[in-house]
């Protein structure tokens, strides 16, 4: 049984495995729980109530009595028959996770009541109803439910209240929506009851359609005051606080509950507003004005997409008032029920209703404000804008931040100040109107006399350097900003904190960087630079670590990486950058090239970290991007698309979220703009490996070859022994018909990854793509023998039976690279050696399974 009281950082914890766990299949919840819960049986049993909360549903209200009644079913209850306190209970007319309704009389009276019972017995089970009807009984109004008494008995506790005919508004409202003058008359009587409980501090705190009732007579009634709460005297004062119920479960119905609870604010009397939204919205047109497949897709359109339109036949003031209620911020809604009574009672009466101010539309929409650089000899880059390229004002400052130098007590740890530098550029890269290359291309020029060199490769106008030291449980960091035209030192500060402090000596150096730059900054950026958690040392120097192997990208230090963030976790389960990371090992142990393990091992686990990073940190882009990745690959393609876009808003110097973003613009054979998207990513980073090679794998699809080729001619260079990019280019000069070339490539390939499962799956493929049929075979028959001893993806074998023309067999892998959910499945629609089966049914058929039917 949950604890009647439970602390925030405990709801926290909890929520989040939840939250974790609604994700995967029901048959993975358990051995998913056992690990991350391991002995703590508490927290088990808090998750497991919460799930089958969940899979019920509905409040036991949503069976109400008048939807037993009007559908002419009565079921015998364990109470049927009973007799309790003074009243006889007749037939169960509604149950659902938590509790039952029951049809029953009043003996000493006669009078017909509703009987409402918890499944639990007890204490808690008394507390809870005793608390509903006090709320209830002092909230004596025409359009709220008639409470008549609460009474305990040597059994439990009960309800007895007033029985209602007529139908739940969730089933009353027809397809199409109520009319406007029908609607206008229910949306009064809604906030007449709400404006009379807010007048007496009483927040509702699960308003929906399931909790109203429609009598026959049209008059409507509100139901279930069991979540409410007194509301403080300063309402603002609660909104800091966990929205919680006493036994600690988040209070509401999911599709009804505002963005700010959530995020894990209490609800307030402008939490009931935004359900009030939703409830109008509902009326007008049969429909929620927001969806979700799943309960983390709802949440996340909930807090960052817009509301469906309503039909063009709303009225103008309807309209408003439906917008003014489904504010983001709460701040911008009608702030208690009377204000929501007057808006309605203005335009039922002809009034004009006008929209609210927003302050805070789906995406930050910045609003300027002048930081003039200060700085010894005053050199903004504003002037070197105009110095370099006259007066294109509308060119970003360009900025790279050189590896800092690092020491911890006496010694240099790399994995230390290669941290701190990501987390500079991470920060600065949120920053709208900076352009921040990221730490793989500035990394190489650390230890330059000159700065003339970042200037010219990397096209940046400043650079920054510096060193961070850690001594004694301080961490120093100290950065210069430096003119990359003259190696001019414009700016220098040394800032410096408690090792548990590092995030916000973070949030210090960058602030100070972007207010002697001399770029505008928007206050909910320079808000955002204001605020940092405290860390736990420990667990973000394991974090560190994790970067440390995680830049290394090969399989085993991939699995290093995970070790090391998994401690970070263990000690602190809300700090969100670990779970991103950890996500994106997992994604990348489960790919083709990098990883030896199946996707459908790898991605549940992959996207329980990522929607536990956003839980902990909504606003963090890599988590976001990391979720695109996870959602692209599981053909979930609105989600991908809306997490790639949310990434790239939060931080548009986030190269990897371009590049991936890229990937799934190939996969919808939106080719011309994953071609921008990636090459907008090596912009921002164009030394990296990855990326480069990237954007020859999309200039490849893209029908290009020569331009495809000297973009992995280009990483190569940087790195020969990057077989990735060797790989790519083997298949590539095929397509220019330089089929030696191809196969040396190939045969590279095989021997540095000594005949892995890619590379002789590369090599089968250049070989039939030669013409050289044979040793296609025989690569083909290596790799299927490799296949009985360990993992070999789908991908790699069924590539090279479409190319040798062998269908029967290629469809057959490809059914297995399906059912695992291989990533190569994404790009059907693309892939050249695709191209004999296009007119198959069975390739129709799989295109239509995966959801890319319209980009054949």
């Amino acid at each position: 049984m949950l604890a009647v009281l439970m602390t925030p950082e405990r709801w926290k914890e909890v929520k989040d495995l939840f939250a974790a766990a609604i994700e995967l299949p029901a048959d993975a919840r358990g051995a998913f729980l056992s690990a991350k819960c391991m002995h703590d049986e508490e927290l088990r049993t808090s998750v497991e109530r919460l799930l089958v909360s969940h899979v019920t549903a509905s409040d036991f209200i949503e069976g109400s009595p008048v939807r037993g009644l009007s559908a002419a079913v009565a079921s015998q209850g364990r109470l049927t028959g009973a007799t309790r306190g003074g009243y006889r209970l007749g037939a169960r007319v509604g149950a659902g996770g938590t509790g039952e309704v029951y049809e029953g009389w009043d003996i000493r009276t006669g009078r017909r009541v509703a009987i409402k019972v918890l499944h639990e017995d007890g204490a808690d089970s008394a507390r809870r109803l005793t608390r509903e009807a006090r709320h209830a009984l002092e909230l004596a109004h025409p359009n709220i439910c008639e409470v008549y008494e609460v009474i305990s008995d040597d059994a439990s506790a009960f309800i007895a209240m007033e029985f209602l005919e007529g139908r739940v508004l969730s089933d009353a409202v027809p397809d199409g929506g109520f009319s406007a003058s029908e609607t206008t008359d229910l949306a009064v009587q809604l906030a007449e009851a709400i404006a009379h409980a807010h007048a007496h501090s009483m927040v509702h705190r699960d308003l929906k359609c399931a909790n109203l009732m429609l009598q026959p007579d049209g008059h409507l009634k509100v139901l279930d005051f069991g979540l409410s709460r007194r509301l403080p005297a300063a309402v603002e004062s609660a909104v800091s606080a966990a929205s919680m119920t006493d036994t600690g479960v988040i209070a509401g119905t999911i599709s009804y509950l505002a963005p700010e609870v959530l995020k894990g604010d209490r609800a307030d009397a402008r939490s009931d507003i935004w359900a009030c939204g939703i409830i109008l919205h509902e009326l007008l047109t049969g429909q929620q004005p927001f969806d979700g497949r799943t309960p983390f897709a709802l949440t996340s359109a909930v807090l960052r997409e817009p509301p469906h339109p309503l039909p063009s036949s709303v009225p103008s003031g309807l309209r408003a008032i439906r917008d003014n209620c489904l504010a983001k911020d709460p701040a911008d809604r009608y702030q208690h029920g009377g204000e929501f009574l007057a808006a309605i009672q203005a335009y039922r009466g002809g009034g004009r209703v006008k929209h609210r101010v927003r302050r805070h539309l789906p995406g930050w929409i910045p609003v300027g404000i002048a930081l003039g650089a200060v700085v010894i000899g005053a050199v903004a880059v504003g002037f070197m804008q105009t110095e370099r390229h006259g007066t294109d004002a509308q060119r970003k400052a360009s900025i790279a931040v050189l590896q800092l130098r690092g020491t911890v007590s006496g010694q240099e740890p790399s994995y230390f100040s290669d941290g701190i530098t990501e987390a500079l550029i991470a920060r600065l890269g949120t920053i709208d109107g900076i352009r921040v290359l990221s730490r793989t291309s500035t990394s190489r020029y650390r230890d330059v006399a000159s700065l003339a060199s970042v200037r010219r490769e990397l096209d940046a106008d400043v650079a920054v350097r510096g060193s961070v030291e850690s001594a004694a449980n301080r961490v120093r960091l100290t950065v210069e900003l430096v003119d990359t035209a003259t190696d001019r030192s414009l700016w220098g500060g040394t800032f410096e904190r408690n090792a548990n402090e590092v995030l916000a000596l973070e949030n210090d150096a960058v602030r100070a960087i972007v207010d002697h730059v001399g770029v505008d900054v928007s206050p909910s950026d320079r808000t955002m630079l204001r605020v940092a958690r405290a860390v736990d040392p420990v667990v973000y120097e394991d974090y560190l670590k994790g970067r440390f192997y995680w830049n290394k990208r090969t399989n085993q230090s991939l699995e290093q990486a995970v070790r090391f963030y998994q401690s970070s976790i263990e000690r602190d389960p809300t700090y969100a950058p670990a779970h991103a990371a950890l996500a994106d090992c997992y994604n990348q142990l489960g790919t083709v090239m990098v990883g030896t393990a199946s996707p459908a091992e790898m991605r549940p686990r992959a996207r329980a970290e990522a929607i536990a990073a956003i839980q902990a940190d909504d606003s963090l882009a890599e988590a976001h991007a990391t979720l695109g990745y996870i959602s692209h690959y599981d053909w979930d393609w609105a989600t991908a698309e809306r997490e790639f876009k949310r990434a790239i808003d939060l931080n548009p110097n986030l190269a990897l979220a371009h590049a991936w973003y890229a990937n799934y613009l190939v996969s919808r054979r939106r080719l011309p703009e994953a071609v921008i998207e990636v090459q907008r990513a090596e912009q921002l980073d164009p030394f990296s490996l990855v990326i480069v090679t990237n954007v020859g794998w999309t200039l490849a699809y893209a029908r290009r070859p020569d331009e495809a080729i000297a973009a992995y001619r280009r990483a190569l260079a940087l790195d020969p022994g990057y077989i990735q990019a060797r790989w790519r280019l083997a298949y590539e000069l095929t397509a220019v018909g330089r089929f030696d070339d191809a196969v040396a490539e190939a045969t590279k390939v095989t021997e540095v990854s000594h005949r892995n499962a890619s590379s002789l799956s590369s090599l089968g493929q250049v070989y039939a793509r030669t013409g050289r049929r044979a040793d296609a075979m025989a690569a083909l028959n290596e790799l299927l023998e490799l296949s009985r001893s360990q993992y070999v993806s789908p991908v790699s074998v069924y590539a090279l039976y479409f190319l040798l023309g062998d269908f029967d067999n290629g469809f057959g892998w490809l059914e297995k690279a399906i059912h695992e959910r291989s990533n190569g499945v994404a790009y059907l629609p693309v892939d050249e050696f695709m191209e004999p089966v296009r007119d198959d049914p069975r390739y129709r058929s799989v295109l239509a399974r995966i959801g890319l039917t319209d980009a054949r």
